[in-house]
């Protein structure tokens, strides 16, 4: 699996998005990838960020704003990211 885009929780049951977005950084071998955090905490975009995701949505995010940056990371990637 090599996902173009990866939208994670910061509040997962087991472990912590920024413990995700850490791990997929820091693991050898994983291709660059777009990661979008999704929070209920506006307290968290900055540790966000510092986590390693590339830009964060205040929960609930409105579908024009999840459409919009499903298209620009669609540019980016020159794919086909949220065509599915």
């Amino acid at each position: 699996l090599r996902p173009d885009l990866v939208i994670c929780d910061i509040g997962l049951p087991d472990v912590s998005g920024h413990e995700v977005a850490l791990r997929l950084r820091g693991a050898p071998g994983v291709p660059p990838v777009r990661l979008v955090a999704m929070t209920g905490f506006g307290r968290d975009s900055e540790r966000a960020i510092q986590s390693g995701f590339d830009e964060w949505f205040l929960k609930p995010v409105d579908v024009a704003t999840l459409e919009s940056m499903l298209e620009r990371s669609r540019r980016r990637s020159g794919g086909s990211a949220g065509q599915e």
